[in-house]
């Protein structure tokens, strides 16, 4: 965790769709901003007391390509997703670590097509168990899979396109 009044005495940097913790220990999205406010979970609040936790990112590794991807490791992350994204660059997607977990995904507000890989390990390492291919905007579905290491998701199309398929390697670093 970061505070953001630590990083200058004046007012802080603060953007929609980050995460932020507020003075009661609560998390929240922040949905709008002024130049020294930010409207969170309905009320809006001074940034100069509100900590944030910084974008973590990794490199994710299938076959021959390389995605960098935003982690999603907390609870909070989880459930809103891309739903924060206005869309992804080609080789940027969002990682989901799980441990072992049955996990079910969903598009929920996610305003653009993603692929969908859920990754599992097994004997020679992490492989794609399953696929969903270009998963549309408004879709109602709901996708699972059991014993996952951690969801993949990157541009609709992005598999076809780079030939990544059931068994393909993953490398998370």
């Amino acid at each position: 965790m970061y505070n953001c009044s630590q990083r200058r005495p004046h007012v802080p940097f603060i953007e929609k769709g980050m995460e932020v913790i507020l003075p009661n220990g609560e998390r929240g999205i922040v949905q709008a901003t002024s130049s020294i406010y930010a409207y969170v979970d309905g009320s809006w609040w001074p940034v100069r007391n509100l900590s944030f936790l910084p974008k973590v990112t990794k490199r994710v590794k299938v076959n021959d390509h390389n995605f960098r991807v935003t982690v999603a490791s907390t609870a909070w992350q989880k459930a809103r997703g891309l739903e924060v994204v206005s869309s992804l660059a080609e080789d940027e997607g969002m990682w989901f670590p799980f441990g072992g977990d049955h996990v079910t995904f969903h598009m929920g507000s996610v305003g653009f097509p993603i692929d969908i890989l859920f990754i599992k390990d097994n004997i020679l390492g992490l492989k794609v168990a399953k696929i969903i291919h270009n998963a549309q905007p408004g879709a109602r579905e709901h996708w699972s899979c059991d014993r996952v290491r951690g969801v993949l998701e990157i541009p609709g199309g992005s598999c076809k396109a780079l030939g990544i398929k059931l068994n393909s390697s993953v490398e998370v670093s």
